[in-house]
């Protein structure tokens, strides 16, 4: 599950808003977009808890990575057309903002709370203090492989390409979330082992 979290990009949007806003060339301040980003993330972060009780985690991951892929379509098409000089940058510079806004709000509003939620449930309370702590290293690890590879990326096969590589880890993602993220929903602990048993 942290594999996917942070391979989708989350952290590439957090750290590299500003890189991402300046590559895409458009006339808004690359300072503003970032916190308009900031922001959007801020508020949209209210609504996981709401959501995760309401839908499940199964239907709640699945349906945010729909929507984080759709972002990632966007920004990746954006700078695709951009990378290869098929469009002028100032045609479609809202398409950065815009899909950079949904593909945090989606994240906040899904990914993020569903990942941590699940792996406080599916644990045993004995293996808590062995698993918590192991996922967590696993999820920084993840941070920093995303965090340092992707400049490495932009230089050499470019933003629009690097995005590529994102939408494709999303898509396997959803299929992941499809297929192998149990529904916790309303299940108590026992439930839940006996499912994964």
């Amino acid at each position: 599950i942290f594999f996917f979290f942070q391979m989708s990009g989350i952290n590439i949007v957090l750290f590299y808003s500003t890189t991402i806003f300046i590559a895409s060339g458009g006339k808004m301040d690359s300072g503003i977009s970032s916190i308009t980003i900031g922001f959007v993330g801020f508020l949209s972060s209210f609504f996981g808890s709401f959501f995760l009780d309401k839908f499940g985690r199964r239907i709640l991951i699945t349906w945010s990575y729909c929507l984080v892929l759709i972002s990632l379509c966007g920004i990746g098409c954006f700078f695709i057309l951009q990378d290869f000089e098929v469009i002028n940058s100032e045609s479609l510079q809202c398409l950065p903002l815009t899909s950079l806004a949904l593909f945090i709000s989606a994240f906040n509003f899904g990914v993020s709370p569903t990942s941590f939620a699940l792996y406080g449930e599916v644990f045993a309370d004995q293996a808590k203090k062995f698993l918590a702590p192991l996922c967590q290293t696993l999820n920084w690890f993840f941070v920093f492989l995303v965090g340092i590879t992707f400049p490495i990326l932009i230089s050499s096969i470019g933003m629009g390409l690097t995005f590529i590589i994102f939408i494709v880890i999303t898509f396997f993602a959803i299929i992941f979330a499809l297929f192998y993220v149990p529904e916790t929903k309303g299940k108590t602990q026992s439930e839940i082992f006996e499912m994964l048993s």
